[in-house]
């Protein structure tokens, strides 16, 4: 049976190139959308379904779980790449806006880590996080998108160092920083 993966935010930009990728390599794909009508990007996409969800709601993702659980058993990886930005003065950006940033950045990625990892192959498996550079780099007027990506970072760092503690070092944790990418 070919390996599973499962791709968080794949309706545009990097996260649909990485299910594209990752199916021609011969990988069978989860491709996540937050909306039932972004389901037609994949509709004629060879090893890859759409699964609806939104990152920031775990009851959602834990549906998600069990469709891919009876499917297709378990998981070879999990990328992190669901991500929004906003953009404005540090002092004058709305709570609401810091709080969707932090939800759906960082604690997206935490909340599918945590509820897809039983899934994960007992033999080999890989986590990746899709970051910014600008998780290490900051710039004026995208502070909400800056310190999730930092915190994303540091929990990927903290997730990998468990692993090696707890001697799971058959799963793989990689961070990705990309530049700037027109989605």
């Amino acid at each position: 049976m070919m390996k599973t993966v499962l791709v968080t935010g794949t309706s545009s930009g990097i996260g649909k190139a990485t299910a594209e990728l990752l199916s021609e390599k011969g990988y069978f794909v989860y491709a996540n959308v937050l909306e039932e009508d972004h389901l037609a990007i994949w509709e004629s996409a060879e090893n890859i379904q759409g699964i609806v969800f939104d990152v920031r709601k775990k009851e959602e993702i834990a549906r998600a779980r069990d469709v891919v659980q009876s499917e297709r058993g378990e998981l070879y990886g999990i990328v992190n790449n669901a991500g929004i930005s906003n953009w404005g003065p540090i002092l004058d950006i709305s709570d609401q806006i810091w709080k969707d940033n932090l939800e759906t950045n960082l604690m997206g990625a935490v909340t599918v880590t945590r509820t897809f990892f039983p899934l994960l192959s007992k033999d080999s498996a890989r986590i990746v996080n899709v970051s910014s550079v600008t998780g290490k780099l900051v710039l004026p007027f995208m502070g909400p998108y800056h310190v999730a990506k930092a915190a994303l970072e540091a929990f990927s760092d903290t997730l990998r160092r468990e692993f090696q503690l707890a001697k799971m070092r058959h799963i793989k944790v990689s961070v990705i920083e990309p530049a700037s990418v027109d989605t």
